[in-house]
């Protein structure tokens, strides 16, 4: 079986026509500054004197791509002139035509399709929602608006938005952007943040159209502070986007998966001139290891059994005693945590100072309100007396709200389940950390290895001189667990383990491919590597894509063709001829007006009793989309249905699961989806690949691969309810250490 991935496949971006075409069109130039006034400021007076600038790709230092369009000038001389005319000094600002786009010293082949991407801005599309601003392309995903009298104008206070941009290695990433009005500054702690105010590039949007967005000149900053914006956001806040939201159509285009398919879309409409994107795929059919239910009912049981008996003790920290929200979520917290219909019913919860015999739930503030000395999270509950609590910090930023109904009838607001659930699984595995012992399963591979490193912060420290602090935790055979930490500047007292971090470091290195995240060594003594890559997969978003936007059209139906759809339906699916509701159905249509909507059909059928769940129901909306075009003359769906047995394998398989492959004698690639049953309407998060690496053993001795040994390991839910453990859960209890 094949995955897409977010890889563009370098051998067929551009063809020999795709480069003719290129050519005829367009001329690419390269502008190397050599004043640093230029940096930012050169690109946008071009811009300006030169609407016809089609897009630009800035590169590393001072030095940018641009794409002119041939069909606005006479000719390149006339072209040459123009841009003199906006360079003051010729000496300062040097350009140059690419002559051959083919010869990748002269151009990237990222750098040249990321100028076609760009051009997309600039295209007549109506429907188009990026913007390239001096070297970028942002998708508009939402605009927050303030809330003003109706006799003014609204002032929109953020551009959420998503970047689309390919990496040198045609890893297309898609990021969350976040473009906040310069009067929301006051909402910005700049003490905290390593770019003060004044650092801040600003941009001006002009009329709420961020296609009108430009990069401003140092002397025009802070002028019109109501429509100048930075890329930053407010503290405390975060901008989120769905990786994949398939509930409808408008849900679907504000997740990134919609916003990719857009732009496919975009692209085949704009540039299938110029360019020819077909993504990477890669072999997944080696080893698939699903959920095991039986062994996550027996770590379930494990933990519930454990806090029938452990007493839990909310206690609120002496800077939040006189605040009511975090009174309040105390209460909360004790009266979800006893309730009888909860999974994890906890026997004993009360309020009141720490105990050494407890699980002790602390409600502290947002780790951004403390410096580091006086922070609650790291201080004297993690390295004083209470070093040997069981201590788990939360903060009121933590939890949903939901709401849930009672068996009265009553609607109740609770505290978000996932999040409880999330806290006694891993206080579970700090208390298996506090006695020294994995209890959580049992532990029956022998005596593995498991290392990883932690990024020490020291005042005034640049981005160059980061420190690591390395942690290894080995599990014996009776999973009885060691931890040892090595901090920055000094070495393991154990000569192999100071070996290990010697083999870490060596392959510790960042290449834009991918990095390291994590070492093991088995009882055998082969050492693999694990290293996080920029791709992930893609699903069957087209098809996803196509079936929500042909069911959010408004169509409206001739009965006469729906009728013909019904007949042809019944006839070569007798089993449901005789089926009362499905005539009763015909009857009702017959019975209405000559022309309908797609709402009102689907209306028809649940007031029958056809409800979208039923089989009949069903296999109707899929015989309608496949035969639409005959009887409608377009396609048409009438109701998606993406969340069946056959659907999620067809269009989710590579976002479910734990899939692993060789690709060779010493490298494999993994990834690590979600449990089927658990699928809902979206995902939250990409689906990453990570890869494996055998290197040589402490013995000098090519390791084999053996990471696929602990895969059993994962496919159980330890922490968030429905998502499968990325990496062998040991890692877990080295990343609590770290914490």
């Amino acid at each position: 079986m094949q995955y897409k991935t977010n890889q563009l496949e370098k051998t067929v971006l551009f063809s020999n026509e795709n480069f003719q075409h290129i050519t005829q069109d367009f001329w690419v130039y390269k502008f190397t500054t050599v004043n640093p006034s230029y940096q930012y400021s050169l690109i946008d007076d071009l811009k300006q004197d030169l609407p016809n600038v089609k897009s630009v790709v800035y590169l590393q230092g001072k030095a940018f791509y641009t794409l002119f369009e041939k069909a606005k000038f006479k000719n390149d001389f006339e072209l040459e002139d123009k841009i003199k005319s906006v360079i003051n000094n010729s000496e300062e600002v040097q350009f140059s035509q690419i002559t051959n786009l083919r010869d990748e010293n002269e151009i990237d082949k990222c750098h040249l399709a990321q100028l076609l991407f760009n051009s997309l801005a600039n295209t007549s599309s109506k429907n188009a929602k990026c913007s390239n601003i001096t070297g970028s392309l942002y998708w508009v995903i939402k605009a927050v608006e303030a809330k003003e009298k109706e006799d003014k104008a609204k002032m929109t206070w953020q551009y959420i938005t998503l970047k689309l941009e390919l990496d040198y290695h045609l890893h297309l990433k898609i990021e969350v952007k976040t473009f906040s009005n310069l009067l929301m500054t006051g909402k910005m702690n700049f003490a905290n943040r390593k770019t003060q105010l004044k650092d801040y590039l600003q941009y001006e949007i002009l009329s709420g159209n961020i296609r009108s967005m430009r990069r401003l000149k140092s002397k025009e900053y802070n002028k019109k502070p109501e429509t100048t914006y930075i890329l930053a956001q407010a503290d405390g806040k975060k901008s989120t986007v769905s990786f994949l939201d398939f509930s409808d159509w408008n849900s679907f285009e504000m997740s990134k998966s919609g916003v990719l398919y857009l732009f496919l879309k975009e692209v085949q409409e704009q540039l299938s001139k110029y360019i020819t994107i077909k993504f990477v795929e890669l072999p997944f059919s080696q080893e698939k290891t699903e959920f095991d239910k039986q062994l996550s009912d027996s770590v379930k049981a494990k933990i519930k059994e454990f806090y029938q008996n452990k007493p839990i003790v909310i206690n609120i920290a002496d800077s939040l005693k006189d605040n009511q929200e975090a009174k309040q979520l105390a209460q909360d917290l004790q009266t979800f945590l006893t309730d009888k219909e909860r999974e994890y019913k906890a026997k004993n919860v009360t309020f009141g100072n720490l105990s050494e015999s407890a699980l002790n739930i602390r409600i502290i503030r947002s780790k951004e309100n403390y410096d580091e000395q006086n922070d609650e999270h790291c201080n004297k509950y993690q390295n004083g007396k209470y070093r040997n609590f069981l201590v788990h910090h939360i903060t009121t930023d933590d939890f949903d709200i939901e709401l849930e109904k009672t068996k009265n009838g009553e609607t109740k607001k609770i505290l978000s389940n996932p999040a409880i659930d999330v806290i006694l699984k891993e206080s579970y595995i700090k208390n298996d950390i506090k006695q020294g012992k994995i209890t959580i399963l049992d532990w029956t591979f022998g005596e593995w290895l498991f290392m990883g490193k932690e990024e020490i912060k020291e005042e005034n420290q640049s981005s160059k001189d980061k420190k690591y602090a390395f942690h290894l935790l080995k599990v014996l055979e009776n999973g009885n667990l060691e931890f040892t930490t090595c901090l920055p500047d000094q070495v393991f007292s154990n000569s192999d383990y100071e070996r290990l971090k010697s083999i870490y470091q060596t392959y510790d290195k960042f290449n834009g491919r991918e990095f390291l995240n994590c070492l093991l060594v088995s009882n055998h003594q082969d050492v693999n590597l694990i290293f996080e890559t920029p791709r992930f997969t893609i699903q069957e978003i087209e098809k996803i894509g196509e079936k929500l936007e042909l069911e959010a059209q408004e169509t409206e139906l001739q009965k006469s063709q729906v009728l013909a759809i019904l007949e042809k339906f019944v006839a070569e699916n007798q089993s449901f001829a005789s089926d009362e509701k499905l005539q009763n159905t015909i009857n009702h249509l017959k019975n209405f007006r000559d022309k309908l909507s797609k709402d009102e059909l689907n209306n028809i059928f649940k007031e029958q009793g056809l409800i979208n769940r039923t089989k009949i129901k069903k296999a109707f909306c899929d015989f309608y989309y496949q035969n639409s075009e005959q009887y409608l003359g377009r396609k048409d769906v009438l109701h998606h249905f993406f969340k069946g047995k056959e659907e999620i394998e067809e269009l989710f398989a590579s976002n479910t699961n734990i899939y692993y492959q060789n690709e060779n004698a010493t490298e494999a690639f993994y990834f690590v989806g979600v449990v089927p049953k658990q699928i809902q309407t979206s995902f939250q998060n990409a689906t990453n690949i990570r890869k494996i690496k055998a290197v040589k053993n402490l013995k000098g001795q090519q390791s084999r691969l053996v990471f696929d040994q602990l895969l059993q390991t994962m496919a159980v839910d330890f922490v968030k309810q429905g998502s499968l453990t990325v990496l062998p859960f040991p890692f877990k209890y080295l990343r609590e250490i770290q914490k």
